[in-house]
């Protein structure tokens, strides 16, 4: 009975397994498995599989970071190569426009674990340094390599009022390549957990927020949530309790604010010191003796000719000195200057040199006769070069320079002491430090251009502080000293229109002659326009008598009739000859970087490449 109702089930089963197995047969011809999913079109390029980053902030404020790049290689047709590139950046412009930079020591890099050959590059003008990772006697392999870096780095955190802070770009936005994930590890030894923290993605610049962090303790971990594209990158900051990490002192910087930005200060700081320099040679050498007392005096100190007076008196040779030492040769029949107009709308006096028609009237002092002879039939104009009148005011120089002007202190014979000397190391400074700065500065100059603005304006301040000096240093003699006191009366009367005020007792008539007397050591010391109001109505009553002396001008200008302003003549006839000697190439003369913050601001950043 047990036998026949096993052959009775097992007759029921057959069929039903028959049928399966006809639908099974006929689903796998019909519906053939499902091809795999296409890879996304970068994955099909070289790229970065994993840059993964820790970042270790020391109690001293240095970073130890290791950073793990695994990169694809698909078969060394692409990108990749012999190896890949790593830029690190190490200079940085904050916000007063100046270098703020950090160093780069590197430690260590790694091929899969082993030692790998490398070559690192950083040459003058170039923003940090360069990896060059892998052999290029070999190719990489294809597939996935994961490059290992370590090194040492300073300067990168921040120090704020209330807190200090990191700012870093992980990746950098330099690569060339899709970076499928960006991982950074931040420690901050010491610290049990952070104020806050932020990350961003994206562009240099920009911020699309594809990452996310969290923390624990004393590390924070952030990570990219999508690929980055090339040019994108992954920056973080985080900020943590002032106490933590040691701040420098005051010193140190200093010292680093000098050292990154010497091309920018050193002319400024160069000036401090040339202007300390020659504030010091000039409280030894040139302070001038003190003047005694000053008496008014009616007439030149005997011996001395305009030219002198005027030299010892502004202690260098200038313009005016000519036109006096002319102007007093005229006055002593060596030559007439006649004076002509000339212009049809804007007119001009021109002064023409003519033979005197008396005789030469002796001085006792040396006039420069010989010297001006060649002057005789010249035309002189204002704002027209004359050579020959160039010519004599070098000599004129000369003969000043030899009889009354002293180099140092040795000249027994001089008048006033140039110390010349002394500027000279001013001058050789600005000029040796400036050229190789400006260097420093133009090597940089696409990073940031604004330190060219303090390395001119310091050298500008150079040389007008020796300019300035040059006038201060020369100092007189006690002989100079006791000459100056007599000039320093002589001039009170030659510039004091109304003598009423000095109280003078018995002053000279105011005549033609004692005019001309005293007109060429008036143009000297600078009170010609002074000497002449004092003699406006004198003048212009003598001219409508026809009574003026013929030995200095003539001329249609002196007609009778004609308004005459000796101030302004005069004025006029010393200009011409200051202009005409003069060659046409000659002149007279911080809160905290969270807000705001994008991708690729803060330290590290960089990025890379494959060769």
């Amino acid at each position: 009975m047990r036998y026949c109702l096993a052959i009775l089930l097992l007759l029921l089963c057959c069929p039903a397994a028959m049928a399966r197995h006809r639908h099974h047969k006929t689903s796998d011809k019909t519906a053939p498995p499902a091809p795999a999913p296409e890879p996304v079109p970068y994955d099909r390029s070289d790229r970065i599989a994993r840059f993964e980053s820790w970042v270790v902030v020391r109690p001293e404020g240095a970073l130890d970071v290791t950073e793990e790049i695994t990169v694809y290689n698909r078969n060394g047709n692409d990108q990749i190569t012999h190896g890949i590139l790593r830029n690190f950046p190490t200079k940085y412009v904050n916000e007063q426009k100046l270098f703020q930079n950090t160093t780069f020591e590197l430690k260590e890099v790694l091929l899969n674990g082993t030692p790998v050959r490398y070559m690192q590059e950083g040459t003058f003008g170039r923003n940090g340094y360069t990896l060059k990772i892998g052999d290029p006697l070999r190719l990489l392999d294809t597939g996935f390599s994961t490059y290992t870096i370590r090194y040492h780095t300073q300067h990168q955190v921040k120090f704020l009022k209330d807190y200090d802070e990191l700012a870093w770009n992980v990746t950098g936005n330099g690569w060339a390549f899709y970076i499928d994930s960006a991982i950074c590890h931040m420690v901050i030894a010491g610290s049990d957990s952070a104020y806050s923290s932020a990350c961003y993605t994206g562009p240099q610049g920009y911020n699309t927020g594809l990452c996310r962090f969290s923390g624990q303790r004393d590390t924070i971990l952030f990570h990219s949530t999508q690929a980055l594209k090339p040019g994108e990158g992954l920056t973080v900051a985080t900020s943590w309790e002032k106490g933590i990490i040691a701040p420098p002192t005051a010193a140190q910087r200093w010292w680093w604010l000098l050292k990154n930005n010497i091309g920018a200060l050193g002319m400024p700081l160069l000036w401090l010191v040339i202007l300390c320099y020659n504030l010091f040679k000039w409280w030894r050498h040139g302070r001038d003796l003190r003047p005694g007392t000053i008496i008014v005096q009616y007439g030149p100190p005997e011996g001395f000719s305009p030219a002198a007076l005027g030299y010892i008196y502004f202690q260098r040779m200038r313009n005016r000195l000519l036109a006096a030492a002319i102007t007093d040769l005229a006055l002593r029949n060596a030559y007439r200057i006649e004076v002509r107009r000339t212009g049809m709308v804007f007119k001009e006096n021109e002064y023409i040199f003519r033979p005197a028609s008396q005789d030469f009237i002796p001085a006792g002092y040396e006039d420069f006769r010989e010297e001006a002879r060649e002057l005789m039939g010249t035309i002189v104009s204002k704002g027209t070069y004359n050579e020959t009148l160039d010519g004599l005011k070098k000599q004129v120089r000369q003969k000043l320079d030899a009889a009354y002007e002293g180099r140092t202190s040795r000249n027994k014979t001089a008048y006033f002491i140039r110390n010349a000397r002394f500027l000279l190391f001013g001058y050789f400074l600005s000029v040796l430090l400036f050229i190789p700065l400006m260097i420093l500065v133009l090597a940089d100059a696409d990073l940031n251009f604004w330190p060219l603005v303090p390395l001119v304006g310091g050298f500008i301040l150079c040389i007008l502080t020796q300019m300035i000096f040059a006038r201060l240093m020369p100092n007189y003699t006690p002989e100079g000293r006791a000459l100056m006191d007599k000039i320093e009366g002589y001039r009170r009367y030659l510039k004091t229109v109304d003598e009423n005020r000095l109280n003078l007792t018995n002053p000279p008539e105011k005549t033609i002659d004692l005019f001309e007397k005293n007109l060429a050591f008036a143009i000297a010391l600078d009170c010609d326009i002074e000497w002449g109001r004092k003699f406006e109505q004198v003048i212009k009553t003598a001219i409508q008598q026809g009574a003026t002396h013929p030995g200095l001008f003539y001329g249609n200008s002196f007609a009778s009739g004609n308004a005459f302003s000796a101030s302004s003549f005069i004025s006029g006839f010393s200009g011409a000859i200051s202009s005409a000697s003069t060659p046409p190439s000659s002149s007279s003369g911080g809160g905290s970087s969270f807000g705001g913050g994008s991708s690729g601001s803060g330290g590290g950043g960089g990025g890379g490449g494959g060769w």
